[in-house]
């Protein structure tokens, strides 16, 4: 997600591509073993709704992070009293607006992965890869403020909850110590189902190495709609995800990496959880 800033407004605007051209950038070797770890058994994926994985116990529920933005949003307005001013910060939003929006942040941490690329088979085929048509993302006003009381405020703000990108920051992984499980991209097992998958886009008539290379085409990003292009690829990308189940291979992958994780972290994961209840506890 990217936060950007005008002078009334604050906008969270989902960025198509901010996670996926990254992909690979961000990795770290938490939870990374001296050998590929063993696998369960993979299961068919045909749905969002099916991919869970070990690091979700760790990581904020949708009512965890609403907390923690509205101790930013009550943070913010405090520190706009202090300057004399109205306490006018994201009055224009509800708790079921940021819910909701929270929601599709968790949702989108399977729909869009690091590892599988992008996976949503129930979104039409005409969203290409982007974002659904009909999601506005979450605009917040900013009130009529100065740029420097706001940057001020809203740096406090974040520290409230301890996150430098504030309560979006618990929105993905990288929150974790040491920025959670490694992706492991490199895994020959992952790099064997991927290459079925390259295989099968072939058969399609293109030409992409791995699901991430797909989705982050840099084509992708011109035009405010998907050509018919996008809408080709994305659309061969889900048949042969389909085909060779590879969300759900990925995921059996990804989840022996969770717990090698898990397993090296655990005394800092439940601190972490500690931390976290505390700062929902002052919410």
């Amino acid at each position: 997600m990217i936060y950007s800033i005008t002078r009334r407004k604050a906008l969270l605007i989902p960025a198509i591509f901010s996670v996926l051209l990254v992909s690979g950038c961000q990795q770290n070797n938490a939870g990374s073993p001296s050998s590929e770890p063993p696998l369960e058994k993979a299961q068919s994926i045909s749905e969002v709704s099916q991919i869970s994985r070990p690091i979700d116990a760790y990581l904020p529920t949708a009512s965890e992070v609403l907390s923690l933005a509205r101790l930013q949003i009550r943070t913010t307005n405090s520190c706009y009293a202090k300057n004399g001013l109205p306490q006018e910060y994201a009055k224009n939003v509800s708790d079921s607006k940021l819910l909701d929006f929270i929601k599709f942040g968790i949702r989108n941490r399977s729909v869009r992965s690091d590892l599988w690329g992008f996976f949503d088979p129930a979104q039409p085929a005409k969203d290409g890869y982007r974002y659904p048509s009909d999601f506005k993302g979450l605009e917040l006003t900013k009130g009529n403020v100065p740029d420097e009381v706001f940057k001020s405020c809203d740096d406090e703000a974040k520290k409230s909850v301890s996150s430098n990108l504030g309560f979006l920051g618990y929105l993905g992984q990288e929150i974790l110590p040491n920025g959670g499980p490694l992706i492991p991209l490199q895994d020959t097992r992952f790099a064997s189902i991927a290459g079925q998958w390259s295989s099968c886009m072939t058969s399609e008539g293109l030409s992409y190495a791995t699901p991430i290379s797909a989705v982050s085409d840099l084509k992708w990003r011109s035009g405010t709609v998907p050509s018919k292009e996008e809408i080709a690829v994305a659309a061969a990308d889900k048949k042969c995800k389909s085909n060779v189940n590879l969300v759900g291979s990925a995921l059996a992958v990804q989840a022996a990496y969770d717990k090698a994780y898990i397993a090296q972290y655990k005394a800092q994961l439940d601190g972490f959880k500690t931390q976290l209840a505390n700062l929902v506890k002052a919410s």
